[in-house]
């Protein structure tokens, strides 16, 4: 769980590392979409100022805190789509379908054969769905409930102020079309809609090199020439090193 925080938490200082001058008057979010779970964790200007990230922890359906929510999305015929720990215990959730915005000859041969993928793609083709029209319903709750926890915390006028950039990980395998289909999909979630306090910055950024800068900044004067550092990205559907 303390790896998904530092990944999230230096998504942050990543977005905005090359342009001080985004710094003032912003609102960065950063989403670790993850395969089975996901994470969110935001800051103000004054907030980097002060090193302090703040990390959501409180999901609707669960009283409990948790640093990630579920990758899970369920769809009640009468109220619409549920997600996360909402997702009644006798329910039949699409998971892991993340996954299948890579091709079928693009995806790994021991995820092709993937239980919950198979179980998934087979759920997608029986009731007509597709994957970006799942990442968007699932997206949308999620920045519904993100947007709601800032608003609870800064104040509603606050947040309207801010000019907002969007920081959400991706897994470093995943090809161009795929990263445009995760764009659509953010798009569609409404989480890129104009805004009074300007348009909305959308940044991907690959969950490996995440990890890698969390560890650089976490580090700090402490990095020399010469030292390297591993780094093992053990997710939900796939394991990425980077050094």
């Amino acid at each position: 769980m303390s790896f998904g925080f530092s990944l999230s938490d230096k998504l942050k200082k990543l977005s905005v590392a090359d342009d001080d001058d985004e710094i003032d008057d912003s609102l960065v979010i950063g989403i670790d979409f993850g395969t089975t779970y996901s994470g969110v964790a935001w800051a103000t200007r004054i907030d980097f100022e002060n090193n302090q990230i703040n990390f959501i922890t409180s999901w609707p359906g669960n009283g409990r805190e948790e640093g990630k929510v579920p990758t899970e999305l369920w769809y009640d015929d009468d109220d619409g789509p549920v997600w996360g720990y909402e997702v009644p215990a006798d329910g039949d959730p699409f998971r892991w379908f993340k996954l299948l915005l890579l091709r079928t000859e693009d995806l790994d041969p021991e995820l092709r054969t993937s239980d919950f993928v198979i179980r998934t793609r087979t759920m997608m083709e029986e009731s007509d769905r597709t994957v970006v029209g799942l990442i968007t319903d699932y997206l949308r709750l999620l920045w519904e409930h993100i947007m709601s926890t800032i608003e609870r915390a800064r104040g509603e006028a606050v947040v309207e102020a801010l000019a907002i950039h969007v920081v959400i990980t991706v897994p470093a395998i995943w090809k161009g079309y795929a990263r445009q289909a995760m764009k659509d999909a953010a798009t569609k979630s409404g989480m890129l809609d104009s805004r009074l306090a300007g348009a909305t910055k959308l940044t991907f950024v690959p969950e490996p090199e995440a990890a890698a800068l969390s560890t650089l900044i976490e580090q700090g004067s402490g990095v020399q020439p010469g030292n390297v550092y591993v780094i093992c990205d053990a997710g939900g559907g796939t394991v990425v090193s980077a050094s």
